[in-house]
């Protein structure tokens, strides 16, 4: 059982060991009988439940760093399923798209509204930026995000809301989606279920196929680490 639903069953086990301990000891608070064998191994049990929940809220509710799945197609067919961390797909991003992620603040809003003059070559983007601005900006307290990239094809660049846009990784995502049409990324074990539900017996046995294959390289990895680490007897 996982430690996430471990914790309701200790939390509900705890609070029944609880009840029980003290309908017990209400009992017996008239009576010089001693405390009976089985209220001291509820007791026991009661401490041994709350130190697992202790245990578990120092060390498992740490947050944990996100992993996204990958799948490269080839003429519509997986080629390849890795899983990276959300940095490192932020770091692939900058390498190969040369990705830049800005928060804007007030003296980012003059600048773009002070380019009075721009050159033939930049008024086109120089006007979508403002109107950008202008449809995302409520009041001058919005939040929002300049994003750029160069690619092979030429360069991107616009002004959007935090809200699609709110961390590096989000950004990295829409990088990539945007110039790399063949791969596929998935945020969460469940979104990636969810698409696989949605293909046809064929392409999921395929799509499975690399998972599993993946999963297999994982596991050989790990045992190959474990040998390596092991201490020399």
């Amino acid at each position: 059982m996982k430690h996430e639903k471990l914790l309701p069953v200790l939390e509900a086990g705890c609070f029944g060991l609880l009840l029980i301990i003290l309908a017990g000891s209400d009992t017996r608070k008239d009576s010089s009988e001693p405390l009976a064998f089985s209220m001291l191994i509820m007791g026991i049990l009661l401490i041994a439940a709350i130190f697992l929940i202790l245990l578990e809220a120092c060390f498992f509710r740490t947050p944990k760093k996100r992993m996204l799945t990958l799948i490269s197609f080839k003429d519509g067919h997986p080629y390849h399923v890795y899983e990276i961390a959300d940095e490192d797909l932020f770091l692939f991003c900058t390498s190969k798209f040369d990705l830049n992620y800005l928060i804007i603040d007030k003296a980012f809003r003059e600048t773009i509204n002070q380019l009075s003059k721009p050159d033939k070559n930049s008024r086109v983007t120089v006007e979508k930026w403002r109107r950008q601005l202008r449809m995302y900006s409520q009041n001058d307290s919005a939040e929002l995000v300049f994003l750029s990239f160069n690619f092979p094809g030429g360069n991107q660049a616009d002004v959007l809301p935090l809200a699609a846009v709110p961390d590096f990784t989000d950004a990295a995502i829409r990088t990539m989606q945007a110039n790399c049409p063949e791969i596929k990324i998935f945020r969460s074990r469940h979104e990636l279920e969810q698409w696989q539900d949605s293909l046809d017996d064929t392409l999921w046995e395929e799509v499975q196929g690399k998972i599993q294959n993946l999963e297999r390289k994982r596991r050989r990895m790990w045992k190959f680490h474990s040998k390596q680490n092991r201490p020399m007897s």
